[in-house]
């Protein structure tokens, strides 16, 4: 059993639960949305030269991602590279936050050829400028002894300590605030990067597979103009959520419920020789609206399709409806 399967069961029970619950009606209007959701993506081979990524089968489901890579080595010989997963850049805020952005957090598992290697942490300190370009200030952080942490105490600590030529060249580049102002102390974000070192032999097939629980936005299913242009809905596409759940909704006696979900594909590395996505949303009666092309209903509960040579133009986003 691959990774991720034996807890799909376990998914179907939670969506089940998720389900029974009573929800504001389905209705034009404003929507009211939860938080949005987190985009994590997938594993990246870092400076991959003459490895290439031969095919990613994708499995998403609103309780669990699973993802299986084959790289290839065209080259003649054996090289080693770094392979990363990462979890995107989020704002030094201390307490739950610190369990936020660790894998522990998202049951992160990976496996390369049925072995389960070690994963080095390596902790990023991320700082947008005001133009939106994101600069990777680690370096800045070391050299002043500022650890790359979420724990807000331990930062300010080693704020405590800077000498006043150390506080004004970090403010000065915008890593700090001005003290006695609003934005007062850090400005950065912590990213982690988790990374081991892989070997690819010639012309041989590594197989490398991970799963994690996405980081969804829950709420209330109300049809906005935002909301239809994000995933594609349109009057065809609402007729099959009314025809898969008029029984549903009898039976229950229950409006919607919807699930948004967010797979960065930026982040492997493109082009993919052979794409496969199945998106499941682990209940026969829910529907499914994506702006993906090329994605078809298979009539068993889940949702499929295949490119090949495939390059992402950008995240993929889901939106589960139950």
């Amino acid at each position: 059993m691959s990774i991720g399967q034996r807890r799909f069961k376990a998914a179907r029970v939670l969506l089940s639960l998720l389900t029974a619950g009573t929800f504001c009606v389905l209705s034009a209007g404003v929507e009211a949305r939860a938080e949005a959701p987190v985009p994590l993506g997938g594993i990246a081979v870092e400076e991959p030269g003459p490895v290439h990524l031969s095919r990613l089968d994708l499995i998403l489901t609103p309780a669990i991602i699973e993802a299986r890579y084959q790289f290839q080595n065209m080259s003649g010989e054996a090289v080693e590279k770094d392979v990363r997963f990462s979890l995107p850049p989020q704002p030094v805020a201390g307490g739950a936050q610190e369990n936020v952005l660790s894998r522990k957090a998202i049951d992160f598992t990976l496996s390369a050829d049925r072995r389960f290697p070690e994963l080095e942490a390596r902790p990023r300190a991320i700082l947008k400028d005001i133009d939106g370009t994101l600069l990777d200030v680690t370096g800045e952080l070391r050299r002043a002894d500022i650890p790359l942490t979420a724990d807000l105490a331990e930062i300010n600590k080693s704020l405590g300590r800077l000498d006043p030529l150390q506080r004004k060249s970090l403010v000065s580049s915008g890593i700090l605030g001005r003290e006695g102002t609003a934005d007062e102390g850090p400005r950065w974000s912590l990213a982690r990067h988790y990374v081991y070192r892989q070997r690819f032999p010639v012309n041989d097939i590594v197989k490398i597979e991970h799963s994690y629980r996405p980081l969804n936005a829950q709420d209330y299913f109300q049809v906005s103009g935002l909301l239809a242009e994000k995933y594609c809905i349109n009057d065809e596409s609402m007729g099959m959520l009314e025809g898969k759940n008029t029984r549903s909704l009898r039976k229950r006696r229950r409006p919607l419920f919807a699930q948004e979900i967010e797979y960065d594909l930026e982040t492997v590395n493109a082009p993919i020789a052979m794409f496969n996505l199945v998106m499941n949303p682990a209940d026969n009666e829910a529907a499914l609206f994506t702006c993906m092309k090329g994605v078809k209903d298979n009539g068993k509960g889940t949702y499929a399709a295949a490119y090949e040579n495939f390059t992402p133009s950008g995240p993929l986003k889901v939106l589960v409806v139950y």
